[in-house]
């Protein structure tokens, strides 16, 4: 069977999406071919390896998946990023002390089938969604308490 490249593009996207519990949307800088090179070295020496998308084959793939509200994330040149090592650590400053510096901006993080947007990553107490979960509900009884009383 001869793949395509874009056959090979649209299956590197959806195993990225599908298959990969913990994977990083980046948005970067286009760059020329030795630059990019170093960036990708640097990824690697961190742990991560990183992979470059095309904007149409990641929305075609998007509009045939579950995640179609990532559609306006893939404007520009974006990067899927994902740890290379399983025991990883995350910390909320990851992003600003690993990724800043090497000119990518976080765009969303998927986490075990469920997508991440920056603005819900800041809000974010904790990534088990039991934690999220009983906090939403005090968060509710406080208020339904308040309201009714």
């Amino acid at each position: 069977m001869l793949l395509k490249k874009k056959n090979y593009e649209t299956l590197k996207v959806k195993t990225y999406l599908k298959n990969d519990k913990l994977v990083f949307f980046f948005n970067g800088v286009n760059r020329n071919s030795k630059k990019l090179l170093r960036v990708e070295q640097e990824l690697k020496s961190l742990g991560y390896c990183s992979y470059k998308v095309l904007n149409k084959i990641a929305l075609k793939t998007l509009n045939n998946s579950i995640h179609l509200n990532t559609k306006p994330l893939f404007n520009g040149l974006n990067f899927f990023i994902k740890p290379s090592k399983k025991p990883y650590k995350l910390t909320r400053n990851i992003f600003q002390k690993n990724f800043e510096p090497l000119l990518f901006l976080i765009m969303a993080v998927k986490i075990n089938n469920r997508i991440y947007s920056r603005t819900q990553l800041k809000s974010l107490h904790s990534i088990k969604y039991n934690e999220n979960k009983l906090l939403l509900y005090q968060f509710m009884t406080t208020n339904l308490k308040n309201y009714y009383t």
